[in-house]
């Protein structure tokens, strides 16, 4: 898929397509003030492409072009859309993702986020509804085999309780259960499932998350 295309949206498809439920939109000022060669987004300081950064460049894009239908917002969406699916990184043979390599002095190597992933799982579930193209759908389905697998195996999850599973906002041991990284996560996996991305074996998976939400009221 070529750098920098903006695909053809089914324009047809549009009125039945769903806003991301956060609004983002104040954002875009921010973000497009810092927007690299291709119309992506970059940090202020620095260079460096940050994969949840253009994932919610691109849901904010998505709520305008819904709410407008503009269509330049529908081209700055499928911008990252794009830069999502060429910058995937695969992990084995059937799972990818987006690795943040942020330079941190507590960590020593490129890590994965499952606020990064469930956001840029939300935008190509949308990018694909929109235009049809197939890889934005297989890039979703190996995306979304990081959050079967622990941590040590390539995933983002960890087990908590007996039964429990959290997704960790930064995905490496020790696990430090970053609350917020998990709660939008797992909003992004309700609107996965409503929008039928997930196969019914993977409703076990959110099933799993009932002992870890009582984990969680029982730390309160």
């Amino acid at each position: 898929m070529a750098k920098g295309k903006t695909g053809h949206p089914d324009k047809g498809l549009v009125s039945g397509l769903p806003p991301y439920p956060i609004d983002l939109s104040p954002l875009l000022n921010a973000y497009d003030g810092n927007l690299d060669a291709a119309g992506v987004p970059c940090g202020a300081n620095t260079a460096v492409n940050h994969p949840t950064m253009i994932a919610r460049c691109a849901l904010a894009h998505w709520n305008q072009y819904l709410a407008t239908n503009g269509e330049h917002h529908c081209k700055a969406f499928l911008t990252q859309a794009y830069w999502l699916v060429e910058h995937e990184v695969r992990i084995g043979d059937d799972t990818g993702g987006w690795p943040i390599s942020f330079s941190d002095p507590d960590l020593e190597r490129p890590w994965l986020s499952a606020l990064a992933q469930g956001n840029a799982i939300s935008v190509l579930v949308r990018a694909y509804q929109l235009t049809r193209e197939r890889a934005f759908l297989e890039v979703v389905q190996r995306a979304v085999r990081t959050f079967e697998r622990d941590i040590l195996d390539g995933g983002v999850s960890v087990p908590v309780g007996e039964e429990g599973i959290f997704f960790e906002e930064v995905a490496i041991y020790p696990a430090a259960h970053i609350l917020s990284g998990f709660i939008l996560h797992s909003l992004d996996s309700m609107i996965m499932l409503h929008l039928r991305v997930m196969s019914k074996s993977k409703y076990s998976f959110i099933v799993a998350l009932l002992p870890c939400i009582a984990f969680l009221m029982n730390l309160t």
